[in-house]
């Protein structure tokens, strides 16, 4: 048998690593395992855009089969660590081999700790889950498989961060609870507007994006990113999902000021992400956005929510005081001195 771990900078046909590099998880996952995934042309276009930061991809095969890939790249603005992401293995063995040559990969740059999984930066998939006690697998949560995180932890990774997603019961008392902001904030002057898809390009995503880097600047592992790079990589994964339940936050004086983004999947209403410019905090928005997309979900008959993908101790967890908790999923990022 013949293993070998090609790295991208390496190779003369860039064009076919990529394409190969893209496939690897559809090529080593079972359909539930792949539930979820980013699009392999979102991944082989992004290996093929030059990136402002140094980076490095491999794809391990054995007998010119594919059994794993992973990717590394340094952060302009975290000097004291790396990232380790786009990790697939067939098992325990190629993944040890896989994490040494990037880890190697990162310590040749100077890098003192490696961090994953992270595709690229947090605006990008990162997390492994790490429950299962609850089987329900959503298509906006980190989905793989189960070895994963193991391989990581028996490699010598350590839990850096801890995230989850909880399902509850009680949308109707939710609804209720968030009307008096949503009352005040129409008093105030503040209205509310739908995200429009044929307008997303011109006016919806600049004001998201700058909304965004003003409200998660203080978030752990925050990076800012161009305009560009927003459109091109991040806002192809949030299209996935159905925008009937986005909306924006508008100030008296007509300015985008915060967004709250919603999808219903399976029978649950999902709170994603929540935004908020500084300068138009302490308005109760949030609740008030929440309750203006919730008055076309309760009609649907819906009862139960999850607030997703939360960092634990996050303020974001207070919905759950209005509700019934049913169940957690839990999610963990890994940290490994090198």
């Amino acid at each position: 048998m013949t293993f070998k771990i090609l790295a991208r900078s390496e190779t003369s046909d860039k064009s076919a690593f990529d394409s190969l590099f893209a496939k690897a998880p559809s090529l080593l996952r079972t359909t539930e395992e792949a539930f979820g995934m980013a699009p392999e042309v979102w991944t082989q276009a992004l290996l093929g855009r030059p990136l402002p930061f140094p980076c490095e991809f491999w794809i391990a095969t054995e007998n010119d089969n594919v059994i794993g890939r992973i990717g590394a790249n340094l952060s302009p603005f975290y000097k004291d660590h790396g990232y380790l992401g786009f990790f697939e293995a067939k098992d325990k063995s190629t993944a040890h081999s896989l994490l040494e040559k990037a880890s190697s990969w990162l310590r040749s740059k100077g890098v003192k700790a490696a961090v994953g999984p992270v595709n690229l930066n947090t605006w990008l998939p990162y997390r492994f889950r790490t429950d299962w006690k609850d089987p329900q697998v959503f298509s906006w949560e980190p989905n793989h498989p189960r070895a994963y995180s193991e391989y990581f932890e028996s490699f010598g990774f350590q839990n850096y961060a801890s995230y989850h997603s909880n399902g509850y019961t009680g949308l109707k008392d939710l609804f209720e609870s968030t009307k008096a902001d949503y009352e005040k904030a129409l008093q105030k002057g503040f209205s509310f507007r739908p995200l429009i898809a044929e307008q997303m390009l011109q006016k919806d995503i600049p004001s998201l994006h700058r909304i965004t880097m003003a409200a998660f600047q203080k978030n752990f592992l925050f990076e800012p990113v161009p305009l560009d790079y927003f459109k091109e990589f991040y806002v192809p994964l949030a299209k996935k999902e159905n925008l009937e339940h986005a909306v924006f936050a508008v100030s008296p004086s007509g300015e985008d000021v915060g967004y709250f983004f919603n999808v219903i999947e399976k029978d649950y209403f999902v709170l994603k992400t929540v935004g908020i410019d500084p300068v138009a905090r302490g308005n109760g928005l949030s609740n008030a956005m929440l309750h203006h997309c919730l008055i076309t979900a309760v009609p649907k008959g819906l009862e139960k929510t999850i607030s997703a993908l939360v960092k634990a101790g996050n303020q974001s967890e207070s919905y759950g005081k209005k509700q019934k908790h049913l169940w957690t999923h839990e999610y963990t990022l890994y940290k490994k001195d090198l």
